[in-house]
């Protein structure tokens, strides 16, 4: 018997019969499941070219003309992997066995193009819940950089089109789904790292040594934030107002089990941009004291292997 496919909030995608229309063919509206078994179904459609088969967004469009300023709400990221980037960590079974190991649900198919040489391919992520159009794009850079850096950053919005799945003559068709958890949009957005960007005043990357100076020296690297140290929730350089004001955002919504997790991951993936390694004990301390100041809910929580658990997540 097949283990039930996690189900999440309504996912919609918008179809398209080619990619010169901007006008929406129809609105696909459904639960995880239900997409996962609609793709399934195209999968097995056969196709000469891939022009001959129809376009999706992940997203709905107001007035139902394709464009990134009528985005409504995405449920589901798509990233586009074509072994352009980071060629050596983009393959089929690797993306795969990242999602299988973490226990995450996903949805993998290959496009018209794949090859064993070169693999091309698609993967599907849903999400917890429903996200406008700049927070799909943060989820989508935290996926990229959790898969390794090899999706196709152009099309990072959630108006990109893609084609369906289907079965082409003399090209293998595979159809991966893996079965886990559905994080949120924002879990996702955790993990994409910071941006570097130029010095404004210099042109040069801040950091980067001056060279031109004769006589001067590197400056040391800056380790403030390696031995950092805080006596609370609030003084800690890891925790910002809006990650408190997330999680009570989730506990209004009742759902706490949530937004602790997503606060460890927020707290996690801060502390590591920032050059400090959080151990599980610190974390859950964290977290613990996020609990006590909104009501103390979770007293014998074990929250230090929660903790180990968003470490982990966000290390990978």
């Amino acid at each position: 018997m097949e283990a039930a496919i996690p189900s999440a909030p309504l996912i919609s995608i918008t179809l398209f019969g080619c990619v010169r229309d901007n006008r929406a063919d129809q609105v696909f509206r459904g639960a995880w499941a239900d997409l996962v078994e609609a793709f399934k179904e195209e999968a097995s459609v056969p196709y000469e070219h891939k022009e001959d088969a129809p376009l999706f967004t992940s997203c709905e469009f107001a007035h139902g003309r394709r464009a990134k300023k009528n985005v409504m709400h995405s449920g589901m990221a798509v990233l586009d992997i074509d072994g352009t980037r980071n060629s050596q960590m983009a393959s089929l079974d690797q993306a795969a066995l990242t999602l299988t190991q973490n226990a995450l649900a996903g949805l993998l198919y290959t496009t018209a193009s794949h090859t064993p040489e070169q693999n091309r391919f698609r993967v599907l992520i849903p999400f917890e819940e429903a996200v406008n159009g700049p927070e799909y794009t943060a989820a989508f850079h935290g996926l990229d950089h959790f898969f390794g850096g090899v999706a196709d950053t152009s099309k990072q919005g959630s108006e990109s089109l893609f084609y369906l799945p289907g079965a082409y003559k003399a090209v293998r068709n595979d159809f991966i789904v893996t079965e886990g958890a559905i994080r949120s949009a924002a879990e996702w957005a955790a993990l994409a790292p910071a941006p570097i960007s130029p010095s404004r005043s210099s042109g040069r990357v801040p950091g980067a040594v001056d060279r031109s100076r004769s006589g001067s020296r590197p400056l040391a690297p800056r380790r403030a934030l390696r031995r950092a140290r805080w006596s609370s929730l609030f003084d800690c350089p890891f925790v910002t107002s809006k990650m408190i004001n997330d999680y009570r955002t989730c506990a209004r919504a009742d759902n706490w089990h949530v937004g602790m997790y997503a606060f460890m991951c927020s707290v996690a993936a801060l502390a590591n941009r920032s050059g400090h390694q959080l151990t599980a004990e610190e974390l859950a301390d964290l977290a613990r004291r996020l609990d006590e100041h909104d009501g103390g809910y979770y007293p014998n929580r074990d929250l230090q292997r929660e903790a180990q658990n968003a470490l982990s997540f966000v290390a990978h």
